[in-house]
């Protein structure tokens, strides 16, 4: 729902550093393209209804008069032809999805989600759907075509209570495929488009896995997909060519296939040139391209290429109006700046809050609990370090987080940067701009160590003498967690013992070394209590939990609301900076961050290494050496 060009806190990109574009821009591209073409198909790949500043609209009050939601309002002036939902299209519930889709003049499809019922199980939307289009020829002449549409998201995504395994089931995208594309082609469908909320990953089927576009492209039957997820932009740079993909053609397994990017950020075309053999359809030529939003001036400066659609403009202005009121309210004062600029070479001030907020809210739910009868109430505690059944309050906490702002394809603008003085509600959605829940899980020792090391791996390898990337452009900085609490250091010379996809591809030693909690070694037979969201709980980002993991039953809180109560309580914040984990000494090697222009002025001091400043690089990212 990045409508606008504009932050966290609604603001434009020259006042706050947001990104440089939005749908209404896009929309622009859509009327565009629809204008070259007598035959069209407008379809939509998941995450529209969230997102941005407008992620907090359902915690506003109404606006009296406004009857849908306003990106369906949007997506409905525009004349979508249909859609699949995303992960975080369920961020705000079950029941706000269904309400907010009520209100489109389009479809919604769903092949591989199903909805628990006491009388059994129901589909989220329809498995399918059959569009019945006439189309055009060159010569004039209609024909009628029977285009099949199907939409798939990533299992085990969906980070909501009402959407524990109690109440919704995710099923494995390429089983759902082959189960329902042959459905389609019996229902006479001459044409089969994939919607896929999910990217391009691993060429190999792994049951469950989140990014599945590649052997979802090879699923027989189906025509076309659009991919999504990554927030990669393909056809595109930075893409790898491989047997399977061709990144300049825009094809997986020689079908067409586009991903457009992220928050408005290009319009994906796949144009399909068909003619007919007997009495069916194929596909004669086809060619895919992304059509991007933001582009270089004559100077090399980003620029906006294309203007803001007035419709699209005319129906979001009033929410956005709204969304810069409600997000200037003060809650607190920091006496510091919060950053992420350095959250992947050293311990970050903006991290350790919300791990602090964690720790907080978790504490005072812990305090309710009346002694033993209280504790016993909690499964998973037997055996937890530091238990005291008199005192829950005083139980050790471990506390896991990520900055969800470090770069990546936002660009290197995509900074938390947040200014000492006052803390509003802005503050927050740049923090945490997700509405997940907290979740405390009881975990071994060797639990823990997986965690890290999974964490661990969004490294490349350090090789002493030579300047190494601190990690690959395309592997997103939000995988990297850490955990106050704990004291560790990584190795950077060892090889990683999981893939950027989570999945284990070594046995050990791993990176991790010296894991302690309260200067005692960490057991790998002990248990701990560990405080993470639910999404990560539910194994996103390819994060390891054992089968030995338990979920403690304590009442759900949104974290972003957990950190407006943590700065309403403390008024004036300071996060004392705790150098819980570091990299490993590695005389010789030199490891290569990209940060904000603006992370000169913050270079922060760690306790292992030197960071120096090493030039731009041609995206306008400042370039930093990290001295091991």
């Amino acid at each position: 729902m990045q409508v606008l060009p504009a932050d966290a806190g609604g603001r434009a990109p020259a006042e706050g550093g947001g990104p440089a574009h939005g749908f209404a821009h896009t929309a622009t591209l859509i009327r565009r393209a629809r204008a070259e073409a007598a035959n069209s198909l407008l379809l939509d790949g998941g995450d529209f209804l969230c997102g941005s500043a407008c992620t907090l609209l359902p915690q506003m009050p109404s606006e009296s008069g406004r009857q849908l939601h306003p990106m369906i309002e949007i997506m409905n002036a525009l004349g979508y032809d249909a859609a699949t939902p995303g992960n975080h299209d369920f961020d705000h519930g079950l029941p706000f999805l269904e309400q907010a889709a009520a209100g489109a003049a389009f479809a919604l499809t769903c092949a591989n989600v199903r909805i628990r019922t006491p009388q059994g199980t129901r589909p989220l939307f329809a498995e399918y759907l059959i569009l019945e289009r006439d189309m055009t020829d060159r010569d004039g002449r209609r024909h009628g075509l029977r285009i099949g549409v199907t939409g798939f998201l990533p299992p085990n995504s969906i980070d909501q209570p009402e959407a524990s395994p109690r109440h919704i089931d995710t099923g494995d995208i390429i089983e759902a495929a082959r189960a329902v594309v042959p459905e389609i082609r019996r229902a006479g469908a001459d044409l089969v488009i994939a919607l896929a909320h999910s990217g391009l990953g691993p060429a190999e089927h792994v049951p469950g896995m989140e990014n599945a576009a590649i052997p979802l492209a090879a699923v027989e039957g189906i025509d076309a997909v659009i991919s999504g997820h990554r927030h990669k932009a393909f056809p595109g740079p930075g893409w790898s060519a491989s047997p399977e993909v061709d990144p300049e053609r825009g094809t997986v397994h020689g079908k067409p296939v586009v991903s457009p990017g992220f928050w408005g950020s290009h319009l994906g075309l796949i144009d399909l040139e068909l003619e007919k053999a007997g009495a069916r359809w194929r596909i004669r030529r086809q060619e895919v391209c992304t059509r991007p939003v933001v582009g270089r001036d004559a100077r090399g400066a980003g620029a906006i290429l294309v203007p803001p659609d007035r419709r699209t403009e005319q129906i979001i202005r009033p929410v956005h109006r709204r969304i810069q009121s409600y997000m200037s309210q003060p809650l607190g004062h920091s006496v510091a700046p919060l950053h992420s600029f350095f959250a992947l070479a050293g311990p970050s001030s903006a991290v350790q809050l919300i791990q602090r907020a964690q720790i907080w809210h978790i504490r005072r739910q812990l305090e309710r609990l009346e002694g033993v009868d209280g504790l016993k109430g909690l499964k998973g505690l037997e055996g937890v370090a530091g238990l005291d059944p008199a005192a829950p309050a005083a139980l050790p906490l471990l506390s896991s987080a990520c900055s969800y702002k470090t770069g990546g394809y936002g660009g290197p603008e995509n900074f938390t940067d947040v200014a000492a003085g006052p803390l509003t509600m802005a503050t927050i959605a740049d923090l945490y701009p997700f509405p997940n829940r907290l979740t405390v899980l009881s975990v071994t020792g060797a639990g823990l160590r997986h965690w890290l090391e999974r964490a661990a791996s969004i490294y490349n390898r350090a090789l002493p003498g030579m300047v190494v990337e601190l990690k690959a452009p395309d592997v997103p900085a939000y995988l990297y967690e850490t955990v106050l609490g704990l004291d560790y250091t990584i190795d950077l010379s060892r090889p990683a013992m999981y893939d950027q996809y989570g999945h284990r591809i070594g046995s050990g030693p791993g990176r991790i070394r010296d894991l302690t909690m309260a200067g005692e070694p960490v057991r790998a037979d002990g248990r701990y209590l560990l405080i993470t969201n639910s999404y990560r709980a539910g194994g996103g980002g390819g994060y390891p939990l054992a089968e030995s993991a338990v979920r403690l039953d304590l009442p759900s809180a949104d974290m972003q609301q957990v950190l407006v109560e943590y700065f309403r309580a403390h008024q004036r914040i300071g996060v004392p900076l705790e150098t819980h984990w570091r990299f490993a000494p590695l005389p010789g090697a030199v490891m290569r961050l990209r940060s904000a222009p603006r992370a000169r002025a913050h270079l922060p001091v760690l306790e292992q290494g030197e960071i120096r400043p090493a030039g731009q690089d041609a995206d306008g990212y400042q370039l930093f050496d990290l001295h091991l």
